[in-house]
Formats: structure tokens, C-alpha cells, sequence
């Protein structure tokens, strides 16, 4: 579980200040064992806490991977034909989220070219699977950055 600190903007008198930072070190220590490096962001007025349940890694011990490798995902985009007519050629970047079973999820094109190329890149990239992230030995979701390269032939 990750906990996030959130301040707030209304004025506290310093017994409320006190009791709220000693209730958020003792809930957080509470829970130290099951809470990642670095998920604690602190402001120096009052503090509120709340339970983040979203349980996503970027850094894990094996990281996914494409089953069938990259030739699987490019065997599946249909190069969009406004994109052949308008001679659009490069890389779309997508980000997404590969959950426990090697499905990807929540997927969004961080950079596109145009011409329907992320669109495509999107659909392709739902056609195939990946070996699951590993993380202490079990499998985690983990959040997962690709490049496509979109590239017309002579």
C-alpha cells in the first residue's frame, strides 16, 4: 500500500499540527514493511493521509516481456493508409501497464506522428501478451514504456 501526504490549506492551531504529524509517523510505521522506498512526500504544514491502493512498479527484478518478441507486436499493425498517402514515417511512444496475468492495460500514446499511426500502434499492442513482471518472486503490474517504429518502404 502506498500512502501519500497531502496538505492542507487551513490554518491549525500547534496541538492539532502535533497530534496530526505523530498520527500520520505512526500510521506510516504501522505499515513500513508493505510500503516501497520514496512513496512518502512530505509538506511542512498539516498533513493528511491517504491510501493510494493502486499497486503499479516501475522497477521490478524481471521485467515484462513481448511474447513472440517485438516481430509479434509489428506483425499485427496495420500501417494506416492516410499515413502511407501523407508519407508519415517515425516512432509513436506508448505507456502502459502490464498487469499480473501479461495483459497490457491503460494504454496511452505519450508521443504521436499522426495519420492514425498511435491508433494503430494502440490496436497492435492489444493483440499481443507478455510474461508478467516479477517482483520478490511473484508477479506484479508493472508500468511499461514502448517505442513503435513506423517506417514506409521504398
Amino acid at each position: 500500500m502506498k500512502y501519500v501526504i497531502k496538505s492542507t490549506k487551513t490554518r491549525r492551531n500547534k496541538k492539532s499540527v502535533i497530534f496530526g504529524i505523530i498520527a500520520s509517523f505512526i500510521m506510516a510505521s504501522s505499515t513500513a514493511l508493505n510500503v516501497n522506498a520514496n512513496t512518502y512526500i512530505f509538506d511542512y504544514k498539516w498533513f493528511v493521509m491517504e491510501a493510494d491502493t493502486t499497486d503499479v512498479h516501475t522497477v521490478v527484478d524481471e521485467m515484462p516481456e513481448i511474447i513472440g518478441g517485438l516481430p509479434e507486436l509489428y506483425k499485427n499493425i496495420n500501417y494506416p493508409a492516410r499515413a502511407v498517402n501523407a508519407g508519415i514515417e517515425g516512432r509513436v511512444f506508448l505507456q502502459f501497464i502490464v498487469d499480473k496475468e501479461g495483459f497490457p492495460r491503460d494504454a496511452v500514446v505519450l508521443r504521436d506522428i499522426g495519420g492514425g499511426c498511435g491508433e494503430a500502434a494502440i490496436e497492435a499492442l492489444q493483440q499481443v501478451r507478455f510474461t508478467p513482471g516479477i517482483l520478490n518472486g511473484e508477479a506484479v503490474n508493472v508500468q511499461f514504456s514502448l517505442p513503435v517504429t513506423f517506417r514506409l518502404d521504398d
